[in-house]
């Protein structure tokens, strides 16, 4: 379950009550898309004429990222902002408990360390990411896995130590990388995914017999092995990528729909298209279909390679990068009317004081860290 602050929550609140200020706003965009925000503006009002309720914003285990949390009935009254913040923090207390208290439960968030910082001046500095991932067994069980590769094949699945957490691909449910995580998984045919962070990975159980295919949720890295009797197929939310053997990038996080093809030749597949990409081109979805347009590719794939490298990205992109990276909230402590593009490269394996010295460098901006939280000021 991912962490979610009493200050997001205020965030929440103070949309609801209609006295978000515009710096506040771009915070709250980094968080939630505006498809979420009017997903939780019509659920509130069809029911605030019954309950006294607060939607608040996290990803489960399984990102499926929206779950209304409700009080108890009272008569009808309006509620003010102070009680919506109220409210607020009282279903994170309770959502984070009864979590706890499930049983069996085992937290799907490996949390990063906040540990001193000597250097740079800041309240606390915040350790990167690492390779980790929790695998959910049929049983309802999870297994949490702290290695550099997870190996699959036909009648198991481990470890690089050899550990073996199940006999069978049936017995497996996904694959999953909470904030702070990223792992790199050996599929049964030779395949190679690496799943970024907050994401899941699902392989179908008689995966590398008649058919090669999985299904994602969030971003993934695929060097599919080359067969050409037996296609490879990644099922999204959105479409189905379809190869035989190819390199590719595939991009769900969101509202955000981009395929990213490195080398070989892939389809995505919808409802209503179909569109084959060449090398260098990516995929992306807009209002009137499926598109392709040339792309840097390594803009989209260097994560997977241990690196942020950025080209005019917007601000709120890189900061969405940063918070999934060292899992800490964002505040924007700016009023930016103007576009702001950063371009630049940072180690994932910096802190995340390093970090933000570099992106201040090359933005302009001025950081500061306090706890899990990073304020962004000029």
């Amino acid at each position: 379950m991912e962490r979610i602050s009493v200050y997001l929550a205020s965030l929440i609140a103070k949309y609801l009550d209609g006295s978000l200020t515009p710096v506040e706003r771009q915070e709250l965009d980094i968080h939630l898309s505006q498809e979420q925000l009017d997903k939780l503006c019509q659920d509130y009002d069809r029911e605030r004429n019954i309950n006294e309720e607060l939607l608040v914003y996290f990803e489960s285990r399984k990102q499926e990222t929206w779950k209304r949390l409700t009080q108890r009935q009272t008569k009808i009254r309006k509620l003010h902002y102070y009680r919506y913040i109220a409210a607020a923090a009282a279903m994170v207390l309770v959502g984070f408990l009864s979590w706890w208290l499930l049983p069996n439960r085992q937290d799907p968030v490996f949390y990063n360390e906040v540990i001193a910082d000597h250097r740079f001046g800041h309240a606390n500095d915040v350790t990167p990411g690492k390779n980790q991932t929790l695998i959910e067994l049929a049983d309802g069980k999870f297994v949490k896995v702290e290695q550099e590769v997870l190996q699959i094949t036909n009648d198991s699945i481990f470890a690089e130590k050899g550990e073996v957490f199940a006999k069978r691909l049936a017995e497996v449910k996904t694959i999953q990388t909470p904030r702070a995580s990223n792992i790199e998984i050996l599929l049964p045919d030779g395949s190679n995914v690496w799943l970024n962070a907050s994401s899941t990975l699902q392989v179908d159980p008689a995966f590398n017999q008649e058919t090669r295919t999985v299904r994602l949720k969030g971003e993934a890295f695929f060097e599919v092995s080359p067969d050409k009797d037996r296609q490879f197929r990644v099922i999204t939310d959105t479409d189905t990528v379809s190869v035989y053997g190819t390199s590719f990038n595939v991009d769900r996080y969101g509202e955000r729909s981009l395929t990213t093809l490195v080398k070989g030749s892939v389809s995505i597949q919808t409802e209503e298209n179909r569109l084959f990409l060449e090398p260098g081109y990516q995929a992306y979805h807009s209002a009137k279909g499926l598109h392709a347009r040339r792309v840097d590719t390594k803009k989209y794939t260097s994560w997977k390679d241990g690196y942020f490298y950025f080209k005019r990205d917007s601000l709120k992109d890189v900061l969405m990068k940063l918070a999934s990276w060292y899992d800490i909230d964002i505040r924007l402590h700016i009023d930016d009317k103007q576009s702001r593009s950063i371009t630049g490269t940072i180690d994932k394996k910096a802190t995340l004081a390093e970090a933000v010295y570099s992106l201040a460098d090359i933005s302009g901006l001025k950081f500061k860290i306090t706890d899990r939280v990073l304020i962004v000021t000029k």
